[in-house]
């Protein structure tokens, strides 16, 4: 009696070690399907995202050419008003120079009050 006890309670585990085993195999293969599946999605969304992207690009980039032709083109007429500037302003300012260089500065004071 004793010995048919311990022989079902023997059976009783390995039955539990399969189902135990099985459980373990079952989520394995889950977690791997998850896996797969959630790289999947990414794939997609990056493919999705990068299309979207490359149409916006397409639908701008005209835009952006005439953008910058329209900025090089007001820089230069702003380079071009600065140097005007300059050569209106040259004589004055060379003459400013010349009479700071050429003014100097020749009393001496007196450092005894120091």
């Amino acid at each position: 009696m004793a010995q048919l006890g311990i022989q079902q309670l023997l059976q009783a585990e390995e039955e539990a070690k399969s189902i135990v085993a099985r459980a373990r195999e079952e989520k394995t293969m889950k977690l791997k399907r998850a896996r797969d599946e959630a790289h999947q999605e990414v794939q997609e969304f990056r493919a999705r995202k990068d299309q979207e992207f490359q149409e916006h690009l397409q639908t701008h980039s005209s835009s952006s050419d005439s953008y910058t032709a329209t900025l090089a083109q007001d820089t230069e007429s702003k380079i071009a008003a600065i140097q005007g500037e300059a050569q209106q302003k040259h004589e004055k300012v060379v003459e400013m120079l010349l009479q700071a260089v050429a003014d100097v500065y020749t009393e001496v004071e007196d450092l005894s009050r120091i």
